[in-house]
């Protein structure tokens, strides 16, 4: 198993740079003016390794015509910095799921009802939106579970969101059930225990039992479920997702794959999570692309982000753009476990990137190289001639701390953590 390696995953390291930069606040703040420029330069070490002056003194060599790969936890292609190049160019090229915990199963062909709505999987009648073009008249449709989307925090944001809007249409519910008689229930209830009849007994009985369904709804079954629909308008493939969860396709975002136009949805309020789509095996697979957390947009950033109204908060190579293959999946908390990678590679290959930068990594057995995370990015430098940078872990200094792939295998560039005075 492969996890994230950063900085910010220690979090003394953490709390040590933030309090770093705090006293740095504070002695600037005792001055009369703050130099603000000076601190938002400072979020990306760019003076360290001279890429400021290098911009500066080259101002075209900023990157452009370079793809760079960034193999993580996904980039959110709606970050801000993350939207065109310094020439203009859309800067997310592409966003690919290699982990598999987007996809959804699409090869249930449906067609409409006699009404034109479609019956969804979750048990929904879907209404489609008027602007639907689709000449054979098929749908595909599947349906996917919030926990294989969402990051924990997002989800749980999103439980404790529905069980809000539960307990309220709950109260409301027992409101009403108050001011309807129920004299039967009430004598059963007002009648010693041993006294009830079987009747009585029957009736209690069945509303303790409906009270505790009540109870326990907004948990119960596989959890939130997205209705998915699939279709081919002649051009292009369409998707739809239910993200609101409420049967009307119309109040939802239509997108085609990322790659065509950079086209991406957002889910609700409370995950404000963003989409992308792929469509695979000929409309049978459908991809929902979503982050596993924010580390890939962070090294995104940090690697090409161009804000065109302040340069001081671009990255390091504000003209490139970047493909994302998310590879840490979101079912498991964002670790990855091989599959991620090879898929990775061969986008890479297929994108024909200039370099991959891999903030993942782990231990390994033998420590020379020989494991499968360092021969398939070994093979990727070799055969496809594609530039490699991968951390070197956030253990040490010692002896055998350094992780696989990118302190040990050959042929790629390792980097290690360095936190400057």
């Amino acid at each position: 198993m492969l996890k994230i390696n950063s900085l910010f995953d220690r979090p003394s390291r953490a709390i040590g740079f933030m309090g770093s930069l705090l006293f740095s606040l504070t002695a600037v703040g005792q001055e009369s003016t703050v130099d603000l420029a000076a601190i938002q330069s400072a979020l990306i070490p760019k003076r360290e390794v001279g890429a400021d002056v290098f911009i500066a003194e080259n101002p075209t060599y900023d990157g452009r015509d370079v793809i760079i790969a960034v193999f993580d936890t996904g980039v959110d292609p709606a970050a801000p910095g993350l939207q065109v190049t310094t020439t203009g160019e859309r800067k997310v090229i592409d966003i690919i799921d290699g982990s598999g915990s987007g996809d959804v199963n699409t090869a249930q062909i449906v067609e409409r009802n006699e009404d034109g709505t479609l019956s969804g999987l979750t048990g929904l009648t879907l209404t489609l939106p008027e602007s639907v073009e689709n000449p054979t008249g098929e749908f595909r449709v599947g349906m996917k579970p919030a926990v294989e989307l969402f990051p924990s925090d997002a989800l749980a944001r999103l439980k404790a969101q529905v069980k809000s809007e539960w307990e309220a249409e709950l109260a409301m519910l027992n409101h009403r059930a108050e001011r309807t008689d129920n004299a039967d229930l009430e004598a059963a209830k007002e009648t010693a225990a041993d006294d009830r009849t079987l009747e009585q007994r029957d009736l209690i009985a069945l509303q303790e039992a409906k009270e505790a369904l009540e109870a326990g709804y907004a948990d119960a079954g596989p959890g939130l479920v997205y209705d998915c629909v699939v279709w081919h308008d002649g051009t292009d493939w369409r998707v739809v997702v239910d993200a609101n969860r409420n049967g009307d396709l119309g109040d939802d975002v239509l997108l085609r794959p990322y790659g065509i136009a950079g086209e991406y949805g957002t889910f609700d309020p409370s995950t404000n999570a963003t989409y992308g789509v792929q469509i695979y095996e000929g409309g049978d697979l459908l991809s929902i692309v979503t982050t596993a957390g924010s580390h890939g947009t962070h090294v995104a950033s940090i690697s090409a982000a161009h804000d065109p109204e302040n340069a001081n908060r671009n990255g390091v190579a504000p003209g490139a753009r970047i493909l994302s293959v998310k590879i840490g999946d979101t079912r498991v908390g964002g670790s990855s476990y091989g599959t991620g990678e090879r898929r990775a590679v061969a986008m890479a290959a297929k994108y024909g990137v200039d370099l991959t930068n891999i903030s993942y990594g782990g231990s390994s057995t033998y420590q020379d190289g020989s494991d499968q995370f360092s021969t398939n990015f070994e093979n990727m430098v070799r055969r496809y001639d594609i530039l490699t940078i991968m951390s070197a872990g956030n253990e040490g200094p010692a002896l055998s701390t350094a992780g696989t792939a990118g302190g040990e295998a050959d042929f790629i560039l390792g980097v290690g953590a360095h936190s400057s005075a």
